[in-house]
Protein backbone atom coordinates (compact mmCIF):
# COMPACT_ATOMS: atom_id res chain seq x y z
CA UNK A 1 0.00 0.00 0.00
CA UNK A 2 2.96 2.45 0.50
CA UNK A 3 4.29 1.93 -3.07
CA UNK A 4 0.97 4.05 -4.53
CA UNK A 5 1.95 7.38 -2.45
CA UNK A 6 5.42 7.00 -2.96
CA UNK A 7 5.03 6.27 -6.87
CA UNK A 8 2.74 9.83 -6.71
CA UNK A 9 5.49 11.58 -4.61
CA UNK A 10 8.37 10.78 -7.52
CA UNK A 11 5.94 11.23 -10.02
CA UNK A 12 5.12 15.01 -8.55
CA UNK A 13 9.05 15.59 -8.14
CA UNK A 14 9.81 14.68 -12.09
CA UNK A 15 6.73 16.41 -13.35
CA UNK A 16 8.54 19.82 -11.49
CA UNK A 17 12.03 19.38 -12.46
CA UNK A 18 10.83 18.92 -16.36
CA UNK A 19 8.90 22.41 -15.98
CA UNK A 20 11.86 23.93 -14.71
CA UNK A 21 13.78 22.52 -17.56
CA UNK A 22 12.45 23.01 -20.09
CA UNK A 23 13.30 26.29 -22.29
CA UNK A 24 10.19 28.14 -23.33
CA UNK A 25 10.14 29.17 -26.97
CA UNK A 26 7.00 31.83 -26.80
CA UNK A 27 9.69 33.98 -24.56
CA UNK A 28 10.70 36.97 -26.70
CA UNK A 29 14.27 36.95 -27.55
CA UNK A 30 16.39 39.50 -26.40
CA UNK A 31 18.87 41.85 -28.52
CA UNK A 32 22.21 40.47 -29.78
CA UNK A 33 24.88 41.94 -27.94
CA UNK A 34 26.64 44.78 -30.31
CA UNK A 35 29.69 42.40 -31.34
CA UNK A 36 27.29 39.84 -32.78
CA UNK A 37 25.74 42.57 -34.69
CA UNK A 38 28.94 43.36 -36.93
CA UNK A 39 29.32 46.98 -35.81
CA UNK A 40 32.96 47.42 -37.24
CA UNK A 41 35.97 48.83 -35.96
CA UNK A 42 35.34 52.71 -35.93
CA UNK A 43 37.04 56.13 -35.89
CA UNK A 44 35.44 59.45 -35.70
CA UNK A 45 36.76 63.39 -36.02
CA UNK A 46 34.15 65.72 -34.38
CA UNK A 47 34.67 69.46 -34.69
CA UNK A 48 32.38 72.51 -33.68
CA UNK A 49 33.36 76.15 -33.14
CA UNK A 50 31.27 78.65 -32.14
CA UNK A 51 33.50 81.77 -31.46
CA UNK A 52 36.61 82.52 -34.20
CA UNK A 53 39.59 84.03 -33.47
CA UNK A 54 39.53 86.37 -36.30
CA UNK A 55 35.93 87.20 -36.91
CA UNK A 56 33.82 89.94 -35.55
CA UNK A 57 31.09 89.80 -33.12
CA UNK A 58 27.96 89.91 -35.35
CA UNK A 59 29.58 86.61 -37.18
CA UNK A 60 30.24 84.24 -33.80
CA UNK A 61 28.14 81.32 -33.30
CA UNK A 62 26.40 80.17 -30.30
CA UNK A 63 26.29 76.56 -30.09
CA UNK A 64 28.42 74.58 -32.58
CA UNK A 65 30.61 73.24 -29.25
CA UNK A 66 28.30 72.49 -27.14
CA UNK A 67 26.88 70.20 -30.78
CA UNK A 68 29.84 68.74 -31.19
CA UNK A 69 29.98 67.76 -27.27
CA UNK A 70 26.58 65.97 -27.74
CA UNK A 71 28.15 64.24 -31.50
CA UNK A 72 31.25 62.81 -29.51
CA UNK A 73 28.66 61.66 -26.78
CA UNK A 74 26.16 59.56 -29.02
CA UNK A 75 28.82 58.33 -30.87
CA UNK A 76 30.55 56.72 -27.88
CA UNK A 77 27.14 55.50 -26.11
CA UNK A 78 26.98 51.85 -26.01
CA UNK A 79 23.03 53.01 -26.87
CA UNK A 80 24.69 54.91 -29.95
CA UNK A 81 27.42 54.33 -31.88
CA UNK A 82 29.19 52.11 -30.51
CA UNK A 83 33.04 53.78 -31.05
CA UNK A 84 35.24 52.88 -28.49
CA UNK A 85 36.30 56.55 -26.96
CA UNK A 86 39.81 56.09 -27.56
CA UNK A 87 38.63 56.01 -31.40
CA UNK A 88 37.36 59.46 -31.24
CA UNK A 89 39.01 62.61 -31.92
CA UNK A 90 37.52 66.51 -30.84
CA UNK A 91 38.80 69.68 -32.16
CA UNK A 92 36.43 71.70 -30.27
CA UNK A 93 36.89 75.98 -30.64
CA UNK A 94 40.34 76.91 -30.12
CA UNK A 95 41.75 73.51 -30.60
CA UNK A 96 40.08 73.56 -34.06
CA UNK A 97 42.92 75.28 -36.36
CA UNK A 98 43.49 74.66 -39.31
CA UNK A 99 47.15 72.68 -38.98
CA UNK A 100 45.28 70.52 -35.98
CA UNK A 101 42.59 70.25 -38.48
CA UNK A 102 44.81 68.79 -41.59
CA UNK A 103 46.76 66.67 -39.09
CA UNK A 104 44.20 64.80 -38.17
CA UNK A 105 42.47 64.56 -41.54
CA UNK A 106 45.51 64.30 -43.51
CA UNK A 107 47.61 61.85 -41.41
CA UNK A 108 45.83 60.33 -38.27
CA UNK A 109 42.49 58.99 -39.95
CA UNK A 110 44.76 58.10 -42.97
CA UNK A 111 47.17 56.04 -40.59
CA UNK A 112 44.66 54.31 -38.65
CA UNK A 113 41.60 53.53 -40.53
CA UNK A 114 41.10 50.19 -43.01
CA UNK A 115 39.24 48.88 -45.91
CA UNK A 116 36.88 47.19 -43.22
CA UNK A 117 36.37 50.31 -40.90
CA UNK A 118 33.35 52.64 -40.20
CA UNK A 119 34.93 56.79 -40.25
CA UNK A 120 32.79 59.62 -39.62
CA UNK A 121 33.76 62.98 -39.77
CA UNK A 122 31.41 65.52 -37.88
CA UNK A 123 31.90 69.52 -38.62
CA UNK A 124 29.99 72.21 -37.15
CA UNK A 125 30.64 75.80 -37.78
CA UNK A 126 31.47 78.07 -40.29
CA UNK A 127 31.79 78.31 -44.08
CA UNK A 128 33.07 80.45 -46.99
CA UNK A 129 33.55 80.34 -50.37
CA UNK A 130 36.20 82.34 -52.24
CA UNK A 131 37.40 82.54 -55.87
CA UNK A 132 34.65 79.73 -56.20
CA UNK A 133 36.07 77.45 -53.94
CA UNK A 134 34.27 76.27 -51.07
CA UNK A 135 36.45 76.09 -47.58
CA UNK A 136 35.26 75.09 -43.98
CA UNK A 137 36.05 77.59 -41.77
CA UNK A 138 38.96 76.68 -38.55
CA UNK A 139 39.23 78.40 -35.63
CA UNK A 140 42.37 80.85 -37.06
CA UNK A 141 40.36 81.92 -40.50
CA UNK A 142 41.45 85.33 -41.74
CA UNK A 143 38.94 86.59 -43.72
CA UNK A 144 41.43 88.60 -45.50
CA UNK A 145 42.67 85.30 -46.73
CA UNK A 146 40.95 82.38 -46.70
CA UNK A 147 42.57 80.63 -49.57
CA UNK A 148 45.27 80.08 -47.05
CA UNK A 149 43.44 80.00 -43.69
CA UNK A 150 40.25 78.17 -44.51
CA UNK A 151 40.31 73.95 -45.45
CA UNK A 152 39.27 73.78 -48.94
CA UNK A 153 36.46 71.10 -49.43
CA UNK A 154 38.24 69.95 -52.43
CA UNK A 155 41.19 68.57 -50.37
CA UNK A 156 38.27 67.45 -47.73
CA UNK A 157 37.32 65.21 -50.87
CA UNK A 158 39.96 63.94 -51.50
CA UNK A 159 41.42 62.83 -48.67
CA UNK A 160 37.91 61.33 -47.62
CA UNK A 161 37.73 59.51 -50.73
CA UNK A 162 41.13 58.40 -51.66
CA UNK A 163 43.28 58.79 -48.54
CA UNK A 164 40.93 57.48 -45.65
CA UNK A 165 39.88 53.69 -46.18
CA UNK A 166 36.67 52.89 -44.40
CA UNK A 167 33.94 50.23 -45.53
CA UNK A 168 31.31 52.93 -44.22
CA UNK A 169 32.22 57.06 -44.58
CA UNK A 170 29.83 58.83 -42.76
CA UNK A 171 30.38 62.90 -42.95
CA UNK A 172 27.82 65.45 -41.22
CA UNK A 173 28.04 68.66 -41.66
CA UNK A 174 26.48 72.05 -40.56
CA UNK A 175 28.40 74.78 -42.23
CA UNK A 176 26.24 77.61 -43.23
CA UNK A 177 25.11 78.97 -39.62
CA UNK A 178 25.08 82.54 -40.39
CA UNK A 179 22.83 84.77 -42.82
CA UNK A 180 25.09 87.53 -42.61
CA UNK A 181 28.50 85.95 -43.02
CA UNK A 182 27.29 83.58 -45.93
CA UNK A 183 25.65 85.17 -48.77
CA UNK A 184 22.65 82.87 -50.38
CA UNK A 185 24.71 82.06 -53.52
CA UNK A 186 27.48 80.90 -51.31
CA UNK A 187 25.44 78.62 -49.11
CA UNK A 188 23.69 77.29 -52.22
CA UNK A 189 28.06 76.20 -53.76
CA UNK A 190 29.07 75.63 -49.87
CA UNK A 191 25.79 72.84 -49.88
CA UNK A 192 26.00 71.57 -53.16
CA UNK A 193 29.96 70.79 -52.58
CA UNK A 194 29.23 68.86 -49.40
CA UNK A 195 27.24 66.66 -50.84
CA UNK A 196 29.14 65.91 -53.93
CA UNK A 197 32.54 65.10 -52.46
CA UNK A 198 32.84 61.59 -53.31
CA UNK A 199 30.47 58.88 -54.11
CA UNK A 200 31.47 56.38 -51.65
CA UNK A 201 31.01 58.63 -48.53
CA UNK A 202 27.34 59.07 -46.86
CA UNK A 203 27.14 63.10 -46.24
CA UNK A 204 23.98 64.59 -44.89
CA UNK A 205 24.22 68.28 -44.24
CA UNK A 206 21.87 70.57 -42.60
CA UNK A 207 20.18 72.70 -44.95
CA UNK A 208 20.22 72.76 -48.86
CA UNK A 209 20.84 75.02 -51.47
CA UNK A 210 20.81 78.69 -50.25
CA UNK A 211 19.00 77.94 -47.08
CA UNK A 212 20.72 78.54 -43.73
CA UNK A 213 20.94 76.67 -40.74
CA UNK A 214 19.05 77.65 -37.48
CA UNK A 215 20.32 77.37 -34.07
CA UNK A 216 18.47 77.90 -30.86
CA UNK A 217 18.24 77.61 -26.89
CA UNK A 218 14.85 76.15 -27.52
CA UNK A 219 16.53 72.80 -28.60
CA UNK A 220 17.87 70.72 -26.26
CA UNK A 221 18.79 73.78 -23.80
CA UNK A 222 21.02 75.47 -26.85
CA UNK A 223 21.77 73.29 -30.20
CA UNK A 224 21.60 73.45 -34.02
CA UNK A 225 18.65 72.06 -35.28
CA UNK A 226 20.02 69.99 -37.66
CA UNK A 227 22.37 68.20 -34.90
CA UNK A 228 19.76 67.89 -32.32
CA UNK A 229 17.66 65.90 -34.40
CA UNK A 230 21.05 63.78 -35.43
CA UNK A 231 21.83 63.18 -32.09
CA UNK A 232 18.26 62.32 -30.85
CA UNK A 233 17.52 59.89 -34.14
CA UNK A 234 21.01 58.21 -33.11
CA UNK A 235 19.70 57.46 -29.58
CA UNK A 236 16.90 55.39 -31.32
CA UNK A 237 13.89 57.34 -32.37
CA UNK A 238 15.41 56.92 -36.08
CA UNK A 239 14.95 53.49 -35.91
CA UNK A 240 11.79 53.48 -38.30
CA UNK A 241 12.06 49.16 -38.40
CA UNK A 242 12.36 48.89 -34.59
CA UNK A 243 15.20 46.61 -35.31
CA UNK A 244 17.92 48.24 -32.66
CA UNK A 245 19.61 49.72 -35.70
CA UNK A 246 19.97 52.78 -37.38
CA UNK A 247 20.89 52.73 -40.60
CA UNK A 248 22.08 55.66 -42.56
CA UNK A 249 18.62 55.95 -44.55
CA UNK A 250 16.65 55.95 -41.53
CA UNK A 251 18.56 58.77 -39.70
CA UNK A 252 18.56 60.67 -43.15
CA UNK A 253 14.79 60.66 -43.41
CA UNK A 254 14.10 61.38 -39.66
CA UNK A 255 16.54 64.02 -39.46
CA UNK A 256 14.86 65.78 -42.99
CA UNK A 257 11.42 65.24 -41.47
CA UNK A 258 11.77 66.55 -38.22
CA UNK A 259 14.29 69.70 -38.79
CA UNK A 260 11.43 70.94 -42.11
CA UNK A 261 8.73 70.79 -39.65
CA UNK A 262 10.39 72.35 -36.93
CA UNK A 263 11.58 75.07 -38.91
CA UNK A 264 8.54 75.51 -41.12
CA UNK A 265 10.60 73.98 -43.93
CA UNK A 266 12.99 76.95 -44.11
CA UNK A 267 15.72 74.59 -43.39
CA UNK A 268 15.77 71.03 -45.19
CA UNK A 269 18.74 68.71 -44.43
CA UNK A 270 20.01 66.89 -47.84
CA UNK A 271 21.25 63.48 -48.68
CA UNK A 272 22.34 62.33 -51.80
CA UNK A 273 20.82 59.02 -51.70
CA UNK A 274 22.46 57.56 -54.30
CA UNK A 275 25.80 58.03 -53.24
CA UNK A 276 25.76 55.46 -49.71
CA UNK A 277 25.04 52.03 -48.97
CA UNK A 278 21.15 52.85 -47.33
CA UNK A 279 21.55 49.90 -44.68
CA UNK A 280 25.04 51.02 -43.17
CA UNK A 281 25.04 51.19 -39.79
CA UNK A 282 25.46 54.24 -38.00
CA UNK A 283 24.02 53.29 -34.48
CA UNK A 284 23.06 50.25 -32.61
CA UNK A 285 20.35 50.65 -29.84
CA UNK A 286 19.14 47.58 -28.78
CA UNK A 287 16.71 49.31 -25.90
CA UNK A 288 14.72 50.31 -28.76
CA UNK A 289 13.87 47.14 -30.39
CA UNK A 290 10.89 45.67 -30.47
CA UNK A 291 10.55 41.94 -29.25
CA UNK A 292 9.17 39.71 -32.13
CA UNK A 293 5.74 38.51 -31.96
CA UNK A 294 5.80 35.20 -29.93
CA UNK A 295 5.63 32.30 -31.72
CA UNK A 296 2.76 29.19 -30.44
CA UNK A 297 4.41 26.91 -27.94
CA UNK A 298 5.69 23.82 -29.57
CA UNK A 299 4.32 21.72 -26.15
CA UNK A 300 2.61 21.15 -23.24
CA UNK A 301 4.12 21.33 -19.99
CA UNK A 302 3.60 18.61 -17.75
CA UNK A 303 1.73 19.26 -14.34
CA UNK A 304 1.29 18.31 -10.98
CA UNK A 305 -2.07 17.10 -11.94
CA UNK A 306 -1.23 15.08 -14.82
CA UNK A 307 1.56 13.48 -12.62
CA UNK A 308 -1.21 12.52 -10.03
CA UNK A 309 -3.61 11.48 -12.78
CA UNK A 310 -1.29 8.76 -14.06
CA UNK A 311 -0.04 7.85 -11.46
Amino acid sequence: MRSAPLLLALNLCLAAQQARDLKREDEPAKPAPAAEIGIPRSYALVVGIARYKNLPESAQLQFPERDAESIYSILISPEGGNFKAENVRRLIGPKATLANLRRELEEWLPAVATAEDRVLIYFAGHGFVNRNRAYLAPYDISPGDIAATGYPMDDLGHVFGSKIKGKWKVLLTDACHSGAITPDDDRQFINRRLLDLTKNVFSLTASRDRERSFESAEWGGGHGIFTYYVVKGMEGLADQSRDGIVTADELAEYVRVNVREATSARQNPTSDRSSFDPGMLLAYVPSHASPAAPPAPKYMQRTAQDASRNA
